[in-house]
């Protein structure tokens, strides 16, 4: 079993998009009191992510905009 730092370094080489993308993915096979994640929903999470990564100026997992070398 991989501990947290092994995850993160195992996913880093791909984009938080990309990341995004399977997670909004996994709402078309998730069912929530026996119904589907409506279109809505998927739109409003993508909207909110999106927004997100770009204030933060988060691109990669582990990143943190830019953050580690302000004085």
């Amino acid at each position: 079993m991989l501990n947290g730092k092994q995850q993160s370094a195992h996913h880093s080489p791909r984009a938080l998009v990309d990341h995004m993308e399977d997670y909004l993915g996994h709402f078309g096979l998730k069912r929530v009191r026996d119904r589907k994640v409506s279109a809505q929903y998927c739109k409003n999470v993508r909207g909110r992510l999106t927004r997100l990564f770009e204030e933060c100026r988060f691109r990669w997992l582990g990143d943190d905009g830019g953050r580690t070398n302000a004085k």
